[in-house]
């Protein structure tokens, strides 16, 4: 739903929004994790949950990496389909 308001103001809000929403999730991941390796059992069980697994954590980094990539992908596509709608005007 949030996608297709966004896709209606433009695709640069759209890429706007998916690097918003990977780097909140890289800095909250990463946060997380070294908080889960480096921090006390106190800490642990307070800020990050009861257990020091990581597999959320990963899972988080891989899936904002993707939304980066995604949002990389669109704008040089947007470079792309501008370029050449120029040299078509150009040629008419």
């Amino acid at each position: 739903m949030l996608l297709v308001v966004l896709v209606g103001f433009g695709e640069a809000m759209l890429v706007i929004a998916l690097r918003v929403v990977g780097w909140f999730g890289i800095i909250t991941s990463t946060y997380n994790g070294l908080l889960k390796v480096f921090g006390s059992d106190g800490d642990v069980a307070l800020y990050a949950g009861a257990s020091r697994n990581l597999d959320l954590n990963i899972i988080l980094l891989a899936f904002s990496l993707g939304f980066l990539a995604l949002a990389g992908i669109l704008k040089r596509l947007d470079k792309i389909v501008e370029n050449t709608s120029t040299k078509t005007n150009d040629e008419n």
